[in-house]
């Protein structure tokens, strides 16, 4: 399960339309058969740079905005649905994304450059994410603590006395 969640949080970071998870094969130690870890496979051609033409290469997310997911959200709902504090770090790493330029084989940097800017903004908007999930949290926290407990320990201490009183 905690595969599938990461996987959405990537199809969702990197714009992804079709699902993947029905696509996940299996990384196999040859000399014990034993499954490692899953290997999915992104190479179905429904990733952002697919939908992109060149002249909206100015503004991916706009591009973006009206893209779905399979599960029909939008990209930055489903982002902010299953990002975690745990992501935290990694996404830290993918605000100063950059591709890996291959010496023969790369998009044109009019390309390359607006694609690595918006996986930066995507992953500053997941941080974004999980700060406003840890407001809410903590919001949530602090309203079932008592608002006042000096009150509460004056309430105890007239309990006390009326026992006293009463026994």
């Amino acid at each position: 399960m905690e595969f599938e969640v990461k996987n959405l949080e990537i199809q969702s970071l990197v714009s992804k339309t079709k699902e993947l998870t029905q696509k996940i094969k299996n990384i196999i130690d040859n000399n014990t058969n034993e499954i490692l870890r899953p290997a999915p496979i992104f190479d179905n051609g429904f990733s952002m740079i697919n939908i992109l033409i060149e002249k909206k290469l100015k503004d991916i997310n706009a591009v973006l905005s009206d893209k779905r997911t399979y599960f029909d959200f939008t990209f930055n709902e489903q982002l902010k649905l299953f990002v975690q504090e745990r992501h935290k770090e990694n996404l830290e790493k993918l605000t100063d994304f950059t591709f890996k330029r291959h010496s023969q084989f790369n998009l044109s940097e009019e390309w390359l450059i607006p694609i690595e800017n918006c996986i930066r903004t995507r992953a500053k908007r997941a941080l974004e994410f999980i700060e406003e999930k840890n407001k809410i949290m903590q919001e949530s926290q602090d309203s079932l603590q008592p608002k006042d407990s000096h009150l509460q320990e004056e309430n105890l201490e007239k309990d006390s006395k009326q026992k006293q009183e009463s026994a």
